[in-house]
């Protein structure tokens, strides 16, 4: 017997050391290539980078990987024992490899293997931090080897917390995040500390596989995961029974595929992502964590927005209908047949309904609401608007049909919550944008109907005819070579014969002519051949000249129609001109952040914006001495007394009810293919333009003054009440009357005295043939751009 055991203890103390110097080899052999650690001491992981309103409202985010780092101080308690609780109970107390956890995994596995079950492992969060950062995510054992490796030299070296630390930073959880803070955002729209021990505990079930538990596609296991979570959290002693029941019970709300009801800044946060980009490239941008204080105004904003959707709206409806977006869906299940369907992200007050039945002798459609899982009902009365083919319908079942798929909004009108309107994306497009014209800060900026629809940014990026819009520019070169307000301008017919021998035949919007009528008129009613005359005396080369100097046109040619605004220019450029007129004369340039910092709060980039530093106690709004101007303060006034006649008695004039000094022009295009109002008031600057992306015909009854001014007017009646407009600035050496500047100037140009100025001297031989044209020449349109 004694001979058995002596046996024994030897075959198991040469198994032991034969296994000791297998283990050895195999942590010898993998010991030779594992990577450094040192880095993860002054470990800085790629950072969101977040851009704040003017208010500190968090309006957009880049980011590769979105992840938000938080150091192991600011993580709640709560937060790091769920993850403990769910992924490494002894954390605090295992060498980096849990040996105890390994022993229960292959004990369980045996169990798993015999049940069909999915094996368990036992990672530690020291190893899955080795994985994570040191290694690949591979399923092999030599991986798991040097994973065990790592981890027991790494606890040697740092502490529990900063593994953590680097863990719970680190860790994907799903939705695109990294790290429970962006995980925690994305989720619950919570920071840390405002999570509940339910929220907390569902966020440390992800790590096993996100996607498994999503919390709006497989609900009911992600429940049942969270409540594992909760139960280790109990075993472990971190919370009470009460707590954990309490938890086990709440609904697992978040904030996913949720429409986020506020502001939609996305072609503005766009604008300062490209700017940045090219300044910084891909890899700070997206990694290195800026914070940047971006120049718009929420309050602006959220007006920008709603005048435009409006505006394209209405102006969609003059269009027809165009039909549902689907037919012929089953109402037998409506919450299910419409699964497939959704509204654009940036619509948050649209929603996507099915037409159940109709009621009232057809006069009602019901319908079944997706997103608020609700019935409601559309009527007849708001829905008259809808012509197909041209044809008046009579009834709602003239335009709808059972089964259809719908777009609708609350009518906001009517105090029954269940009424709706029926709506379609619109054809026609186009922008708004809002400027402080003393420093150039964009306040506000709507580059389209619908960002998720399209991305491309119509204030920036389309380059569109100004039309009429064009002419402020036209007027303001003149009175800088000594035209006045009260200059007399002849308004008759104008022909023109090129060196080609073709005619060019222009003519007013209405088809009439006026005679001799002041400058100021002429402006406030758009007259086209006014215009004409005044360019070709003054030169068109200098036309140019002084619309390049306001930075609206490049290269553009020395045409008359040029004087039309029949050259192509951007919404921005358009502003930010209009702008200098609103400041005095000064220039400005488009700015859409203040400044950036880095992640450790550090200004890395500070907007250079000049700064007023003399201003006048008597309201001059002129900038310091680094301000470069572009106008005489005198000749400035002028086109600001102009600009303000053509909203208090000319095309603009539906601006004038607003009861607030504005000035503006509109302007509308050949055809109408384009439509705009540009303008200003005391302190903001703002403009906008509806047409068709690819431009064609809006139709004869459309102009900027029916058209975009309403859209204007639409942005300014509650802005008006948040900017407090006062009166423009007069400069000394001006004597203004009933809002009719004099003649009195205060600089030495020249009293102009020929040319157009002066009816009876104008060399209407060359311009002016009121009998015929001359049939030698062929009819021609050089594109006229402006004409209202």
């Amino acid at each position: 017997m004694m001979r058995f055991f002596s046996l024994l203890f030897g075959f198991v103390t040469l198994s032991v050391l034969a296994f000791a110097s297998f283990v050895a080899i195999l942590y010898w052999y993998y010991s030779k290539d594992l990577p450094t650690y040192d880095q993860l001491a002054e470990y800085h992981p790629p950072v969101i980078s977040r851009v704040y309103s003017e208010d500190g409202k968090l309006i957009g985010e880049f980011a590769k990987e979105r992840r938000l780092y938080t150091p192991i101080e600011g993580i709640p308690d709560q937060v790091k024992n769920a993850f403990i609780a769910a992924e490494d109970q002894n954390f605090y107390n295992h060498p980096g490899v849990d040996f105890t956890g390994i022993m229960r995994a292959m004990v369980t596995n045996v169990m798993n293997i015999g049940e069909g079950r999915r094996l368990q492992g036992a990672s530690t969060i020291t190893q899955q931090v080795m994985k994570n950062f040191l290694l690949s995510s591979e399923r092999k054992i030599e991986r798991k080897i040097k994973e065990a490796i790592l981890a027991t030299r790494f606890e040697k070296t740092f502490t529990k917390d900063h593994i953590l630390e680097l863990y719970l930073n680190e860790i994907f959880l799903g939705a695109g995040t990294y790290g429970v803070t962006a995980a925690a955002q994305a989720y619950f729209g919570k920071t840390l500390d405002k999570l509940t021990l339910s929220e907390a505990a569902y966020l440390a079930g992800l790590p096993k596989g996100p996607n498994n538990y999503h919390p709006e596609r497989y609900k009911k296991r992600a429940i049942s995961r969270r409540n594992y979570v909760i139960s280790r959290m109990l075993n472990d002693d971190y919370i009470t029974e009460d707590e954990a029941e309490n938890a086990t019970l709440a609904p697992l709300m978040t904030v996913m595929g949720q429409k986020e009801n506020n502001l939609d800044t996305s072609y503005f946060v766009e604008e300062v992502r490209r700017d940045l980009l090219s300044q910084y490239g891909e890899s700070v941008l997206y990694n290195a964590g800026l914070t940047i204080t971006a120049t718009i105004d929420p309050e602006l904003q959220k007006n920008a927005e709603k005048a435009l959707r409006g505006g394209l709206i209405n102006m969609d409806k003059t269009l027809g209908w165009r039909g549902p977006i689907a037919e012929g869906l089953s109402v037998q299940n409506p919450k299910e047949a419409l699964e497939d369907y959704s509204t654009p992200r940036d619509l948050y007050d649209w929603r996507i309904a099915v037409v159940t039945s109709f009621s009232q002798n057809g006069n009602v459609a019901n319908i079944y609401i997706k997103e608020d899982e609700k019935e409601a009902y559309i009527t007849f009365e708001t829905s008259k608007w809808a012509r197909s083919n041209g044809k008046k319908p009579d009834t709602m079942q003239d335009i709808l049909k059972k089964g259809d798929v719908i777009y609708v909004t609350r009518n906001m009108l009517s105090d029954v919550a269940s009424e709706y309107l029926l709506r379609q994306i619109p054809k026609v497009n186009g922008a708004i944008m809002v400027m402080d014209p003393h420093t150039g800060r964009v306040l506000a900026q709507q580059g389209g109907f619908s960002f998720s629809q399209s991305q491309f940014n119509r204030a920036t990026q389309a380059k569109r005819q100004p039309g009429s819009a064009f002419k402020p520019f036209v007027y303001a070169a003149a009175l800088e070579q000594g035209y006045r307000p009260t200059t007399l301008i002849n308004d008759g017919p104008f022909y023109y014969k090129d060196d080609l021998g073709r005619i060019w035949k222009p003519e007013n919007y209405d088809k009439t002519y006026l005679g001799n009528i002041p400058m100021r008129k002429g402006l406030e009613r758009s007259r086209n051949l006014m215009t004409i005359r005044i360019a070709q005396d003054i030169g068109m080369e200098n036309v140019i000249a002084f619309a390049e100097r306001f930075g609206v046109g490049d290269k553009m040619k020395p045409y008359l129609p040029m004087s039309l605004g029949a050259g192509e220019t951007t919404l921005e450029k358009m502003v930010t001109a209009y702008a200098a007129f609103a400041n005095g004369g000064k220039k400005v340039r488009p700015v859409y952040y203040d400044r950036v910092q880095n992640r450790s709060g550090k200004n890395i980039l500070t907007a250079d914006i000049p700064l007023c530093s003399n201003c006048l106690d008597e309201g001059d709004i002129s900038a310091g001495e680094d301000a470069e101007y572009l106008l005489d303060p005198v000749t400035n006034h002028y086109i600001v007394s102009l600009l303000q006649g053509v909203v208090e008695r000319g095309t603009g004039r539906t601006l004038k009810s607003l009861g607030a000094p504005i000035a503006g022009k509109t302007g509308t295009t050949n055809e109408s293919k384009d439509v705009w109002f540009l303008g200003f008031t005391s302190n903001l600057a703002f403009g906008t333009y509806i047409g068709y992306d690819n431009p064609k015909p809006m139709g004869r009854r459309v102009t900027g003054g029916g058209t975009a001014a309403p859209i204007i007017k639409a942005f300014l009646r509650p802005s008006l009440e948040i900017t407090k407009a006062t009166a423009f600035y007069t400069p000394p050496g001006i004597v203004s009357k009933n809002h009719y500047a004099s003649e009195q100037h205060d600089h030495n140009a020249p009293h102009h005295s020929h040319g157009v100025s002066n009816a009876q001297s104008t060399k209407q031989s060359d311009y002016y043939m009121p009998e015929k044209i001359d049939n030698s020449g062929d009819m021609i349109n050089l594109g006229t751009g402006g004409l209202y």
